[in-house]
């Protein structure tokens, strides 16, 4: 990820991928012009990032993507279900193929299912 920040301090760092939930990770120290990875363990400019980033997963099945006036937005409930029931056995770029393969079909539904009741941060 690239960051364009004013302010070198730390920040809350928020992760949304399409219809995955959102999650947030805490006390991630960004400094202007700074690469760093957050995949080696040892470093502490991470924060969260190291410390949560196996238990936040970013879940899949939600349907309203970046929709946040929803009211079902940033959780996997049955706003979402219609949504795959109305786009089924459809293909192109639909907001209910949370698998991002082309299709809604079995597969997104096994997902929505496996996520049904999840909510993100």
């Amino acid at each position: 990820m690239v960051f364009n920040i004013s302010q070198s301090k730390a920040y809350t760092v928020v992760v949304k991928a399409g219809p995955t939930l959102k999650r947030s990770f805490a006390n991630v120290v960004l400094t202007q012009g700074q690469t760093f990875d957050c995949l080696v363990v040892s470093n502490t400019f991470c924060g969260e990032l190291i410390t949560l980033r196996d238990s936040k997963l970013l879940f899949s099945g939600d349907a309203d993507r970046f929709n946040t006036s929803s009211g079902s937005y940033n959780k996997v409930d049955s706003a979402d279900l219609q949504v795959l029931v109305s786009e089924f056995n459809t293909s192109g770029t639909k907001r209910s193929d949370f698998n991002l393969d082309g299709r809604v079909n079995i597969s997104d539904l096994d997902i929505l299912g496996r996520n049904y009741g999840k909510q993100g941060d």
